[in-house]
């Protein structure tokens, strides 16, 4: 009787005893050395009272010689998740068994309150058992949509909204949209519920009660959590997306709803009954539980009613009850198992988190955080963008297969047809079951391993040089650095000069759109720590010194031209006093980068000139292109070109050139995507110069170099997106509208509504890059810089748009608001954002210490005060005047939005509502 005596309670939920190799109190029992002699001590007499050692059932381990699995209060045993398998992505979307929220898993400190997640209905409500699992006293919290983070097929759910030759892109239909935001708005207001709750019983509480240090470290990561729900549902509502990618972002909803649920199941239900002295060990609840070597954890997961699952030798069956013994639960039943996603009109595959050996053994290691490296939730908004590289271009192009569309392939691996009643019966002849159970665990393990050569179509290993330790490698600054090699016969150093050249390095392999940035050095002094204040005087200096070797010696054409088409929108108000207070403009360097067109280019074009005319269609054909290229690929893709650049691409004449002279520069796209490009008579041939009368000539030089920037260009948008010629017949769509090439020749609303959108686009992604530059360290965190650009996105947007999706949603742009009050809170954002910034200026200091304690509101007044700050830090990093927005065109301020997105303030709980 002395072996039902419960253990006393811990203060701390895991971390204590290892299963003993025999329980404590049965000394008197022979010790098992054999699996025969497990099987041969079944169906002992039921005890009284469950221990934790007792089994209403076991398996073998997959993997460990003499080794099993039992659990005390559960009729099946899931699949092992073996945690030192490589972490990846299968083409549902999920990690198999490694799905940390939807597949029971090892505690993990990390995250103390997974187990007590909502569990899985294959496993719940399993056939193969005498009862389901279910919540027979109705103590959990009640979800107004219990399946949302369960339901998988989502193929006829998704509308497809562009189609370009590269892939479809789309977004889920609205009746799906609104089932995920409902469950983020309940999920949001219950966490702030339960916090308030939580707050009110610590004031009671002693310092020292046990869990309470658990509980509120919990909190704090339940907090951290919100912001990358909302992110995913952001994703999901702005669309844009192809389908791998809606199922990636639409799975990572689920599993952060999933999470967020789960600690509220822990707050409200299993810490009450932790600090309880009572048993609740009659009826577990229908959670996902937890595997454990240790036995005094499995004894409070035990007593409090959660599923557990002990991990033990042989020699610890010793004088325990043994019911029965079973096959485990293959994960296939729940997930796919397949590595490549098979959505859209193209294979890609799916993204995994490469180790070298000089990574952390992951048996060591905390699962959660290996996973965070891999989510696509867990980065900033958008990633690093360099200079367009059309060598790394061809590798990415390259890893595309045509398939046919089929988004519900994703289907689970195995049916409940698939799975025999009889391998979870108590199969008697030892012989049988042992081997049953062997070969299930062979069969199942085989099919989660990584396939022969699987890693040699993933980018991130063949671009190996671009990626370290799971972050993108810093690259160039946005203003391109000058190589007398950069584009000529010799390669540049810090471009590879083949794909056969680019090393493997451990991070995440396909997984572009995703990517977090790596750290950056500080531009304007790289002796500074970035993101501290220290040496103020030095910054000051250097900045100073920067800012005047950057001012140009001769008139140089700046980011704010002094003659420009009546029908262009105004700037905000406060930028144009500010630049003429900072009294800069461009550098004389025409390498000047930009993430789309600047607006600049369209300022002073004739409304009925032919050429501007084809240069505005043919920017609306590509435009959403080039927008998914900077938003979801740009750590990958290198989108960043130069003002040239951009004019050959607008100009849209995507033909091969011929008669390039290898006296010159050659373009770095292969030659087999070269020759891809259909042949134009008459245009891009340049008559042949004879040797000797215009070789030294300057302009001959620059023309015949210009060619190879062109027929880089033609590729990327010719072949890697697979563009044709620009045509004047051609039907182009802005807004859900099309038009003509007739319908934009003299149409001013059309061009002031492009204009306002870049002009937009640009200023956001450069601040962000801007902030990237000053503040690197804000972006090497765990959640690599989600936090930092979440907050530059809440200076001009509650939904915390990068590009408004304006055709479908509330335009919303807090800086040009109407209302004073919105615009006044703006700017007080935007100062609090920047005051983390160098100085760049005597003076700044104090601004900044001011700035650092004011984020509610700040005068009008303050405007030009604030964007000349912008600025003068932004002009050293571009080596130009940063991008101006301009006020939202009437045409689109009185547009009607179809939906408006949830929002929410920065911390994630408060909800708010429209402030104009």
């Amino acid at each position: 009787m002395s072996r039902r005596t419960k253990a006393s309670g811990s203060s701390s939920l895991a971390g204590r005893d290892r299963v003993p190799s025999t329980p404590s109190n049965h000394h008197d029992f022979d010790v098992f050395a054999e699996d025969e002699q497990v099987f041969a001590a079944r169906m002992h007499p039921r005890p009284l009272v469950f221990m934790p050692w007792d089994c209403k059932c076991f398996t073998k381990h997959p993997t460990r010689s003499g080794w099993y699995i039992s659990t005390p209060n559960m009729e099946i045993i899931p699949q092992f998740p073996m945690k030192d398998r490589k972490i990846r992505y299968f083409e549902d979307g999920m990690m198999g068994p490694l799905e940390f929220f939807k597949w029971p898993q090892e505690y993990d400190p990390k995250c103390p309150f997974a187990y007590a997640a909502p569990g899985n209905p294959d496993l719940m409500t399993f056939p193969h058992q005498t009862f389901p699992t279910v919540d027979i006293h109705n103590v959990l919290p009640s979800f107004a949509d219990d399946k949302v983070t369960w339901f998988h097929s989502i193929g006829e759910k998704f509308e497809v909204t562009d189609v370009f030759p590269t892939g479809d892109y789309g977004r889920l239909h609205e009746d799906v949209l609104e089932r995920l935001q409902d469950s983020l708005l309940e999920a949001v207001l219950m966490v702030k519920k339960a916090g308030e709750e939580l707050g009110e019983k610590f004031e009671r509480m002693e310092e020292t009660k046990p869990y309470r240090k658990e509980v509120e470290d919990s909190y704090v990561l339940c907090l951290s959590l919100q912001p990358r729900l909302q992110q995913s549902y952001q994703r999901l509502f702005n669309g844009d997306l192809t389908p791998a990618e809606t199922m990636l972002y639409f799975r990572e909803f689920q599993r952060l709803l999933l999470a967020i649920r789960g600690w509220l199941v822990f707050t409200t239900v299993i810490w009450p009954r932790l600090l309880q002295g009572g048993t609740f060990d009659g009826h577990p609840l229908p959670v996902r539980g937890v595997f454990t070597e240790d036995n005094a954890f499995a004894q409070t997961m035990l007593r409090v009613g959660v599923p557990v699952w002990l991990v033990r030798p042989a020699s610890s069956f010793s004088g325990s009850y043994i019911q029965k013994s079973t096959t485990f639960v293959p994960a296939r039943r729940t997930f796919s198992s397949l590595n490549m996603m098979r959505f859209g009109r193209f294979n890609v595959n799916t993204p995994a988190w490469v180790r070298n050996s000089d990574d952390d053994d992951p048996t060591l290691t905390s699962l959660m955080d290996r996973l965070d490296k891999l989510s696509v939730s867990n980065h900033a908004l958008v990633g690093v963008a360099q200079h367009y590289d059309p060598s790394v271009a061809t590798i990415i192009f390259r890893q595309a297969v045509e398939h046919a569309y089929d988004f519900d392939a994703a289907a689970p691996a195995l049916t409940w047809n698939s799975l025999p009643e009889e391998r979870f019966r108590n199969i008697e002849n030892v012989t049988e079951a042992i081997n049953t159970m062997n070969t299930v665990a062979a069969t199942e393990n085989s099919a989660w391993e990584e396939p022969l050569g699987d890693d040699s179509n993933s980018v991130s290993q063949e671009a190996g040089a671009m990626v370290v330790d799971g972050e993108a490698n810093s690259g160039p600054p946005l203003k391109r650095q000058r190589s007398d090699h950069s584009r000529g016969g010799s390669p540049s150093m810090s471009t590879p000069s083949s794909p056969r050249d680019l090393s493997k390095a451990s991070g995440p392999s396909r997984l572009p759109s995703f990517h977090g940035s790596g750290l950056r050095s500080n531009l304007i002094n790289p002796s500074i720590v970035p993101g501290q204040r220290g040496a103020a005087k030095s910054q000051q200096a250097s900045a100073a010194s920067s800012s005047t070797s950057l001012k140009p010696k001769v008139t140089q054409a700046s980011n704010r031209p002094v003659n420009r088409g009546s029908w262009v929108p105004a700037e905000v108000p406060g930028w144009a006093a500010a630049l003429l207070h900072c009294d800069l403009s461009d550098t004389p360097d025409g390498r000047l980068l930009y993430a789309l067109p600047s607006p600049h280019l369209f300022y002073q074009q004739d409304v009925n000139n032919d050429g501007a005319c084809q240069m505005l269609h043919n920017w609306i054909r590509i435009r959403r292109w080039c927008l998914r290229e900077i938003v979801h690929g740009a750590g990958e893709a290198k989108v960043l070109m130069t003002n040239e650049e951009w004019r050959i691409a607008l100009e849209g004449k995507y033909y091969g050139i011929v008669n390039l002279d290898p006296r010159y520069t050659l373009p770095a796209s292969s030659k087999d995507e070269l020759a891809k490009l259909p042949n134009d008579p008459g245009e891009g041939v340049l008559k042949k110069v004879p040797i000797g009368k215009g070789e030294g000539n300057y302009k001959e030089r620059r023309a015949r170099n210009r060619l190879a920037t062109r027929a880089d260009i033609n590729v990327r948008f010719g072949v890697h997106a697979k563009f044709p010629p620009y045509s004047k017949d051609g039907l182009n769509t802005w807004g859900g509208e099309k038009y003509s090439f007739a319908q934009v020749v003299g149409n001013e609303q059309l061009r002031a509504e492009v204009v306002w959108e870049l002009a937009l686009v640009n200023f956001r992604l450069e601040l962000l890059h801007v902030d990237r530059e000053l503040c690197p360290l804000l972006y090497s965190g765990s959640d690599n810089g989600l936090e930092r650009s979440i907050l530059a996105a809440n200076i001009w947007s509650t939904d915390g748009w990068i590009v408004p999706p304006w055709s479908y949603a509330k335009v919303e742009d807090h800086l040009s608001s109407s209302s004073e009050t919105v615009r006044c809170r703006a700017l007080a954002k935007f100062a609090f954002f920047m005051s983390r910034w160098p100085t760049v200026a005597p003076g700044d200091q104090a601004l900044a210490v001011m700035w650092a304690s004011v984020y509610n509101d700040l005068p009008e007044s303050e405007a030009s005060t604030i964007f000349s700050f912008y600025i003068r830090a932004a002009h050293p990093v571009l080596g130009r005047l940063p991008t101006i927005p301009l006020v939202i065109p009437p045409s689109l301020a009185s547009r009607g939005a179809l939906k408006r997105a949830i929002g929410w303030e920065e911390e994630g709980v408060y909800i708010t509502k429209d402030d104009d």
